[in-house]
């Protein structure tokens, strides 16, 4: 119910932060987000059939994921019954190549087991 929800704001994030240039940027925003150390800790998110899931795919030296971050960060904790994560490509890019991530940043959306969306550059 709420992962449309959250969809939309990220597409909007997008659309105001990344066109228009970053407007403004709250780098130290608590938040709910997990960042996830190994592949089967994604293996395991993914295939839960009664979650709600964000999947979010980083790089430290990607800029335009500096900029959402703090975005991500606030919709983590509007939306906690919707599972937060968090992908440096760089330290996890089996998981990466599995996703079939090609850009950063991409989001993926995951309800009850199934890849419901994928939000990124192609």
């Amino acid at each position: 119910r709420h992962l449309p929800r959250v969809c939309r704001s990220l597409l909007l994030a997008r659309w105001r932060y990344f066109p228009l240039g970053l407007r403004e940027c709250h780098p130290f925003v608590a938040s709910l987000v997990k960042e996830l150390a190994e592949h089967a800790e994604y293996e395991q998110l993914i295939a839960r059939p009664d979650a709600k899931s964000v999947v979010y795919f980083t790089a430290a030296w990607c800029g335009p994921c500096k900029m959402i971050s703090p975005i991500y960060a606030n919709l983590s904790n509007k939306n906690e019954d919707i599972s937060f994560v968090k992908v440096d490509v760089d330290e996890l890019d089996h998981t990466a190549h599995v996703a079939g991530v090609r850009s950063m940043p991409t989001f993926q959306f995951y309800a009850n087991g199934k890849l419901q969306q994928s939000l990124g550059v192609r």
